[in-house]
């Protein structure tokens, strides 16, 4: 299974800031986490497209090749808001799922890298902050990576919710073959010329004895996956590959919340691009990341209890 050319040389987990109380969250009823969460987000995306609604109205009264009556018009931008957005909470309700099953350190908000082709090591550091900050995920190229602890990697300003939040940190050396060396650089050259980092929809490690796997997923709502895109995602699944073979084993995916077919196939010309196996739809996508107390329907089940219980078409509406 082990096919990288990657060694383990050392890793180092650690915790800060962590009180007794953040440590048992993720031990609690995990229907009960994940229906709060999931309505935190929801009431979060109905209150944002609340507010730019009237703002969105007016820029279509401008078109003046938007014959349809205001009611019309005003649905049509509602829709194309929920799907935008909706799609960015499944997201983070993805991560949030992967931490339940996999656990918070497994799946890092930031990752750190360096290399050093001297010694033919990777320098790993990731920190997976506990609560209370933006759920993304981004991966770093860093020359000072030694540095960096668990209260400046993120900057002084942040630093304090840092504090408030805990956070979990694994430190970690891989010795690579060159040709592992040369593709993770080749990543960044190409992905990260100005040095802010490469976001990733959902990745996350495992680590089983002495070794570190990991996952990575490019994320799409769903929907019709058109032509004009299916090179661009291959492009992102293969880089997601080469970005993260330091690991001793890796696996990148293609993904979709949820199919839109109906039969679990892709909807477009994704699947000319990319090998079968690497495309999960709908729920092959949830089932590789759902705590294991929790099957697909029961997570359908959640959702839709907590879409009723915030009411996300009256707050939307403003009824």
């Amino acid at each position: 299974m082990y096919d990288n050319k990657s060694i383990l040389i050392s890793c180092d987990d650690a915790s800060f800031f962590i009180s007794k109380e953040d440590i048992q969250y993720y031990d609690n009823n995990h229907e009960l986490l994940l229906k709060e969460y999931i309505k935190q987000q929801l009431e979060e995306m109905a209150e944002n497209i609340k507010n730019k609604k009237d703002d969105n109205f007016q820029k279509r009264k401008n078109n003046p090749f938007n014959c349809f009556n205001s009611e019309f018009s005003d649905n049509m931008g509602i829709g194309r808001s929920v799907d935008s957005q909706l799609g960015n909470r499944l997201q983070r309700i993805a991560l949030f799922l992967s931490r339940l099953r996999f656990g918070v350190i497994n799946v890092p908000n930031n990752i750190y890298l360096n290399i050093n082709r001297y010694s033919g090591q990777i320098h790993v550091k990731t920190f997976s902050i506990f609560k209370d900050y933006k759920p993304v995920q981004n991966i770093y190229y860093c020359f000072d990576i030694g540095l960096l602890d668990q209260s400046n990697f993120i900057g002084p300003r942040t630093t304090q919710k840092i504090k408030d939040s805990g956070v979990a940190v694994r430190d970690c050396v891989f010795l690579c073959d060159e040709d592992v060396l040369n593709n993770v650089y080749k990543v960044f050259i190409e992905r990260d010329e100005n040095r802010r980092g490469i976001p990733v929809d959902l990745t996350f490690f495992l680590r089983t004895y002495d070794n570190i796997d990991n996952y990575s997923f490019e994320l799409k709502a769903g929907g019709n996956l058109d032509t004009k895109n299916a090179q661009a995602n291959v492009r992102e699944v293969n880089s997601l590959k080469d970005l993260f073979s330091f690991t001793n084993y890796n696996e990148a995916y293609f993904a979709t919340c949820y199919d839109s077919i109906g039969n679990g196939e892709p909807d477009g010309s994704i699947l000319g691009e990319l090998e079968r196996e690497k495309i999960l739809i709908g729920r092959k996508f949830w089932e590789r990341i759902l705590p294991q107390d929790i099957t697909y329907e029961r997570f359908v089940d959640i959702y839709r209890t907590a879409f009723y219980d915030v009411g996300v078409e009256e707050k939307i509406l403003g009824k």
